[in-house]
């Protein structure tokens, strides 16, 4: 019911975006047309919420917008370079929302719609996917002949699964400008490289671990500061030496540096 839902929401702020229909009409009419697939209850309640979601968002945003819409769902697919920059039998694929020119800063940024019901704006900084669509966006403005103008960053535009009422005191829309550096593509591009080469690893052969991050994964993990730090190219090393210890029996084996406790402060 998650996919059908936001399947549905996607489609009607796509048209929206595209010029080419009403957003409350473009929901219902995709919803309408899945409903002898869809438990009848279900269908009605989520009917009644994605109507009622997408007037607020019209009314919301409506000649508010601050950027101008260059494309709409694009599916992109390019190959994976390894370290050494030549290509690899693997191919990243991804579907943008959008492309759009900010009117403030006049840079491009890709257009993420998203549907949530919790949302940790600190989660954005950590999301691989963001890092993925500023990468293959960039490939998208090239197709489009914006050669010399560069994606750097996404627009990610969250609605809550909510209707709005006199109770309701979380923001029902949220808007956020996620930043990417150089640094960022490189780690995204280590760290996917790395995983297919796990795939393809032979028998017996040891397997490497590379970070997957999710919102929840991440929001239990000890090391979610170091990640970011990391990510974004500042001094991790000093906060693994200065808020983590090595666990003793790594300190006798002499082992590596992976081995770091995940016990802050107190250790482990």
């Amino acid at each position: 019911m998650a996919l059908e839902f936001g399947t549905a929401i996607h489609r009607a702020l796509e048209e929206y975006y595209a010029g080419r229909g009403d957003l409350v009409d473009v929901f219902v009419s995709v919803w309408d047309a899945r409903r002898d697939d869809l438990d009848p209850t279900e269908y009605r309640d989520h009917r009644d919420l994605g109507i009622a979601m997408l007037r607020g968002y019209r009314e919301t945003y409506k000649n508010r917008d601050n950027f101008e819409v260059l494309a709409t769902e694009h599916v992109l697919r390019r190959p994976l370079p390894a370290p050494s920059g030549r290509r690899t039998a693997c191919i990243l694929n991804a579907r943008l929302d959008g492309l759009v020119r900010s009117y403030e800063d006049g840079n491009l940024y890709v257009l993420e719609h998203k549907t949530f019901q919790r949302f940790d704006p600190s989660w954005l900084e950590l999301d691989h996917q963001m890092s993925a669509q500023v990468w293959l966006g960039q490939a998208l403005a090239d197709d489009l002949g914006l050669e010399g103008e560069h994606v750097v960053g996404v627009i990610w535009n969250g609605l809550r699964k909510q209707r709005p009422g006199p109770r309701v005191r979380s923001r029902l829309f949220e808007r956020h400008v996620v930043s990417r550096t150089k640094r960022h593509i490189e780690v995204f591009l280590t760290r996917a490289y790395g995983q297919y080469r796990e795939l393809i690893a032979t028998r017996g052969r040891e397997v490497l671990i590379y970070p997957q991050p999710a919102q929840v994964r991440c929001a239990m993990c000890d090391f979610r500061e170091v990640c970011r730090v990391y990510q974004s190219g500042g001094d991790w090393e000093f906060i693994l030496r200065t808020s983590y210890h090595r666990r003793k029996q790594y300190e006798q084996d002499g082992r590596g540096g992976g081995n770091i406790s995940g016990d802050t402060q107190t250790g482990g």
